[in-house]
């Protein structure tokens, strides 16, 4: 649901607000009729697909999905030039599509909180043996790492791994680890976990 409380939280303009508010004046939920209407309604719905998605898996779905008809109105405009009213309008659905996929991504991982790899509470134990202050991040959600990790002065975002799933990621870490421009590991046992944080000897 988007409502104008929401949009003035993320410093919409007040005339895009007040045309919002005038529509929807009890919130509008998004959909694809929703988003069509916005559109006819002149309001900015790039600016709001830019400042609406907050998860990095979800920027990561929009973003894809907006490459992708961006690609397809090119390849049509360059073939067909009178056809570009009709391939405006594809793009334009092509990404209230993608838009629409990424916010329903977007509710999941809000919802759903984290679980953690059964080897987790073996490899925190082993790190504060070895001298390191653990905090934890796996409620955290939204594909954020399990743990930070502090040792001799530095910080150090550890993604703990079963070995059995071979250090997959799921789609929502995958998005975090595309948008962040840190460093971040991947451990799957103890002896990979002391060695990020190089507490081997």
């Amino acid at each position: 649901m988007i409502t104008k409380e929401m949009l003035r939280g993320l410093n919409a303009c007040e005339d895009q607000i007040a045309i919002f508010a005038q529509a929807w004046p009890n919130g509008a939920e998004v959909n694809l009729e929703n988003i069509q209407r916005a559109r006819r309604l002149k309001l900015d719905m790039a600016w709001l697909m830019l400042h609406g998605l907050k998860t990095p898996a979800a920027r990561a779905i929009y973003a894809e999905a907006r490459a992708r008809a961006w690609a397809a109105y090119d390849e049509i405009i360059t073939n067909c030039g009178e056809a570009i009213v009709e391939a405006r309008a594809a793009y334009d659905e092509a990404v209230a599509s993608g838009f629409l996929v990424a916010w329903e991504m977007q509710k999941k991982e809000r919802a759903m909180p984290k679980q953690i790899d059964h080897n987790q509470p073996e490899i925190v134990a082993a790190l504060r043996a070895a001298g390191a202050t653990v905090q934890h991040l796996h409620e955290v959600g939204k594909g954020c790492p399990d743990l930070l990790v502090g040792f001799r002065g530095v910080n150090y975002l550890l993604e703990i791994k079963n070995p059995n799933t071979k250090g997959k990621l799921t789609p929502a870490e995958a998005g975090w680890h595309l948008m962040w421009c840190g460093s971040s590991m991947i451990v799957n046992s103890i002896d990979e976990a002391l060695a990020a944080i190089g507490a081997l000897a």
